[in-house]
């Protein structure tokens, strides 16, 4: 097991596995930043050298056999820089969401956001369980065409459209709780 991989298990597997994922990148970002001096380079394709922050020199830090290919030389010689350009990558997204949440807009919770209900209503409307519980709950008289049961379902969660379901915080609430009637009906039948 490498130290990665080692880091993450180590912790208790009842912690919450975003709490050991957010430790760990501290602790990335704590090693990352105590060398933050750092710069390194290559010299004869088989050692990488460090520079001395203090004194500007370059030093081996690491030879390899001439047997190694030199992509995994550089691999490992441009892993400092690599996290570096990653860990601002991680820090600008995390802006790039906050930014996006703050222009959600405030009509909707977010559960009912994203969701398409005036579909699950059209849907609703071919079940012929569903069109029992309309006729037996909601005035449908037995046997109505598409029309009637779409009117009685609009009437029944006072929406003018099924649009409404998919744009109006409100509606979507009452198509919930019409939903859930609905399934304490069919479960109580």
């Amino acid at each position: 097991m490498n130290v990665a991989s080692r880091a993450l298990h180590d912790s208790p597997m009842t912690e919450d596995p975003r709490k050991r994922v957010a430790r760990r990148l501290r602790a990335i970002r704590t090693r990352h930043a105590e060398t933050a001096e750092m710069s390194f380079g290559f010299f004869g394709g088989a050692t990488v050298l460090w520079c001395d922050p203090q004194t500007g020199q370059f030093e081996p830090t690491a030879e390899f056999a001439a047997d190694v290919p030199r992509e995994q030389i550089e691999y490992l010689g441009s892993a400092y820089a690599d996290i570096g350009f990653l860990l601002n990558l991680i820090d600008r997204s995390f802006q790039e969401i906050e930014r996006l949440k703050q222009r959600q807009p405030a009509t909707a919770p977010p559960a009912l956001i994203n969701r398409n209900y005036a579909t699950q209503a059209a849907i609703k409307c071919g079940e012929p369980l569903y069109i029992r519980y309309l006729e037996q709950g909601h005035s449908l008289e037995p046997g109505a065409g598409t029309e009637a049961i779409e009117a009685a379902q609009r009437a029944a969660v006072r929406i003018q459209s099924k649009k409404e379901l998919n744009t109006d915080a409100a509606a979507q609430q009452r198509w919930l709780a019409h939903c859930r009637d609905f399934e304490a009906w069919r479960q109580g039948r």
